[in-house]
């Protein structure tokens, strides 16, 4: 909705004129067909974001992949953007809009990363403190009910002699 709000409703920061960039909704498809690339953010003034990428031309595959930029505040509010395309002096063009939906694909991928995915966030047994670095070579990869199998073997009395390499 941001996205749509942004291109369609949207009033220019220079020219203060509606943007009215229905046409550049059809973004969404630059940004899946993989046109957005080298996406960067920078902090700038007054809490706002600088990002800037690189998307590929719609009409000329071969030429040098277009500059695009976006101004926008931390709740996601978009204050300007530009691309060095024909239609981005208006602020609005699809290289923008693809642009926007890669930001809010990786808003979306952040928001919706699972426990696993970061260091130190995995729940341990209660017992470990702490898992030992070591060579695929040295780790038992056997599952729990062979590890009670050779156990109970054990227990038994009836060990079965490991192979040596």
């Amino acid at each position: 909705m941001d996205i749509t709000s942004y291109l369609v409703l949207h009033t220019s920061y220079y020219t203060a004129s509606q943007m009215k960039a229905y046409k550049s909704l059809e973004a969404f498809n630059y940004f899946v067909c993989g046109w957005v690339n080298d996406l960067g953010t920078k902090e700038a003034l007054n809490k706002c974001r600088l990002v800037f990428a690189r998307v590929n031309h719609s009409q000329r595959s071969g030429e040098t992949p277009l500059k695009t930029w976006i101004v926008a505040k931390e709740d996601g509010e978009v204050v300007t953007a530009h691309c060095n395309c024909m239609a981005g002096l208006s602020e609005s063009c699809s290289h923008v809009g693809a642009v926007l939906f890669a930001i809010e694909a990786g808003v979306k991928m952040r928001e919706t990363a699972s426990c696993t995915t970061e260091k130190c966030k995995w729940l341990m047994p209660s017992h470990v403190k702490k898992i030992p670095a070591a060579p695929v070579a040295m780790i038992d990869f056997s599952s729990a009910k062979s590890k009670k199998q050779k156990l109970d073997d054990a227990i038994a009395g009836r060990t079965v002699p490991t192979q040596q390499t």
